[in-house]
């Protein structure tokens, strides 16, 4: 059984059946995650935006495409923490941002 389309169409659902809203969206402050590597020390860092509980057990990390940011993610990402109890997302900001 393959869970990835599952889990897509799931998300795509969700995305979809949220209503608009001019509620304010929670923007956390992004955690910076740090590893050696060759060149400058400053661009070898990348940002997470963490939503949800830093105990959740279930942690959904979403991955921008080559135009997108961590920002694209924050209407889901808020949306996603609310419905699924003890779930926790991930919004990985590309280095390019």
């Amino acid at each position: 059984m393959h869970r990835l389309p599952f889990a897509a169409a799931l998300l795509v659902a969700l995305a979809l059946a949220a209503p608009a809203s001019a509620e304010k969206l929670a923007v956390p402050k992004p955690t910076t995650i740090a590893a050696p590597g060759p060149g400058p020390a400053a661009t070898d860092q990348v940002a997470v935006y963490k939503f949800g509980p830093a105990t959740a057990k279930r942690v959904l990390v979403l991955v921008p495409g080559t135009n997108g940011s961590a920002g694209n993610f924050i209407p889901v990402a808020n949306d996603l923490v609310k419905r699924v109890p003890g779930l926790a997302v991930w919004a990985y900001q590309r280095r390019e941002h």
